[in-house]
């Protein structure tokens, strides 16, 4: 059944008046662009599941047109007071260095170019840039910081690896669409081992008045093996919502996900986020819950309850200073388990 309304979304996204892309223009892709940034931050916890931290990390991006198309890469790299990755939504080919602290990801490197009415990327690809995206809610430097108001926890997305996607804008009455392959090393629901896979996305977007509404299916299959013997296989597969919006000067955005996962396990999420301007400043609310059932899922069978608040403001025109809370209540079935940890980041764009 999930299957089915798989290739319904995307069967839907197809139908209608052909859409033109916008990389079809000849200004699509301008000469070499270099962007920059550098983030510090700062974290303390409660619980002993939270330990002080604190980092930095640098991010290069760089656009190089070739032929019809571009050359794109982003660089990362951070170093950190303890073992623990801060904030670390990304992923990719990584070197370490255990006296440093520290590492180096080549998270993005790939070739952008119009074809067929809309645009491709094939090459090492971060999937989070594709699919369940959003304007409000999507990105760990400047917004909201816990991973659960990054990116759906409902979809078993990736992290950066070798992939091809396609991406077609919405026409005055057809919908836009996005269609995303890539591999990826998944673990499953009812296990502490990863394996790689395929990963299979389809989204169909469109704007409706003030609002930018998404609608997506995804897929993967794999199979873990201990020692040679096959111990799982199967696929986990889930579809999710989305919708972007503003009144006057505010920006939310809504996201609900439901996922059939490996043994029988499913999960839901429901999250809201919500963008105040205020002067020379913004504060940020972001509230949600994840729910997962299943024979199993033994001690973890239960909810998470999330809530996240930031306050963003600009010192010396460069420097991006950001405050921020966050709040998870765990529900199992041992009991509960509450954590609080607070961060500041403070972030320079060249």
């Amino acid at each position: 059944m999930k299957t089915i309304h798989w290739i319904l979304v995307a069967a839907a996204a197809l139908a209608g008046e052909p859409a033109v892309s916008a990389a079809q223009s000849e200004n699509e892709y301008p000469l070499l662009q270099v962007e920059t940034g550098t983030t510090l931050m700062a974290s303390a916890g409660s619980g002993d599941a939270i330990e002080d931290e604190g980092g930095m990390g640098f991010d290069l991006f760089t656009t190089l047109p070739a032929g019809r198309g571009a050359w794109g890469m982003l660089l990362e790299a951070e170093t950190h007071s303890i073992a623990n990755h801060l904030a670390r939504s990304g992923g990719g080919f990584e070197t370490h260095d255990a006296f440093l602290s520290g590492e180096a990801t080549l998270a993005e490197l790939h070739y952008t170019f119009p074809a067929l009415g809309g645009e491709w990327s094939v090459g090492l690809l971060d999937s989070k840039v594709h699919i369940d995206v959003s304007a409000v809610a999507n990105d760990d430097k400047e917004q909201f910081l816990g991973a659960a108001f990054v990116n759906n926890p409902a979809i078993a997305i990736p992290e950066s690896d070798l992939g091809l996607a396609y991406r077609r804008e919405a026409g005055p009455r057809a919908p836009g669409f996005t269609l995303l392959a890539m591999t990826g090393k998944f673990t499953p629901a009812n296990s502490s081992r990863s394996a790689r896979a395929v990963f299979l996305a389809a989204e169909a977007f469109k704007p409706v008045g003030p609002l930018l509404v998404r609608l997506g299916a995804w897929t993967h299959g794999s199979t873990l093996r201990i020692r040679g013997n096959a111990r799982w296989e199967g696929n986990e597969t889930g579809h999710y919502l989305s919708v972007d919006g503003h009144a006057s000067v505010l920006s939310w955005n809504l996201r609900a996900g439901k996922a059939d996962l490996a043994g029988e396990v499913k999960e839901s999420y429901f999250g809201a986020t919500l963008r105040i301007p205020l002067r020379q400043s913004e504060l940020g609310v972001g509230i949600g819950r994840s729910v997962r059932n299943g024979a199993a899922l033994s001690g973890e069978h239960g909810s998470s309850d999330y809530l996240e608040l930031f306050y963003r403001f600009t010192a010396f025109q460069r420097i991006i200073i950001t405050p921020d809370i966050q709040f998870e209540r765990i529900n199992g079935i041992h009991g509960r388990e509450n954590l609080l940890t607070a961060r500041v980041r403070f972030r320079v764009v060249s």
